[in-house]
């Protein structure tokens, strides 16, 4: 289901989180849905369960999931509509980048070249193509 990618300069629990949040967004894991336990996914991806207790633990701090006392943990109701939303307003941030490589000279043309080729190789692992 996860894949940590041991050599990313990204956390290991903000890797938990992400993947998390893809299948959620692309309806690989549904509202309502249980999530693994600590214990069974720490031993699935082999980390410390440490780790996933701190992925949890921000995944619930964002409404992403509920605990329900003795049952585990519950993909929430809100959680897709909260993810898309979170990943509208970093579309900010893209503003902000663009503004910034315009006003250094990096044209247009380019900019969206590079914005091509990342979807490109996106679309391309999304279709089990990538190497990670």
């Amino acid at each position: 289901m996860l894949r940590i990618d041991r050599l990313s300069n990204s956390p290991i629990f903000e890797q938990v989180i992400d993947q998390f949040e893809n299948l959620i967004a692309r309806g690989g894991i549904m509202a309502g849905e249980q999530l693994p336990s600590v214990r069974t996914l720490s031993q699935e991806l082999s980390i410390n369960p440490n780790t996933i207790q701190k992925a949890y633990t921000e995944m619930e701090r964002r409404g992403l999931c509920k605990t329900a006392q003795g049952s585990g943990r519950f993909v929430a109701p809100e959680a897709k509509a909260l993810i898309i939303e979170a990943k509208r307003n970093e579309l900010d941030n893209l503003g902000q980048a663009i503004a910034a490589f315009i006003n250094v000279g990096i044209s247009k043309a380019e900019i969206l070249k590079s914005i091509e080729q990342a979807c490109s190789v996106i679309e391309i692992d999304q279709k089990g193509g990538g190497s990670t």
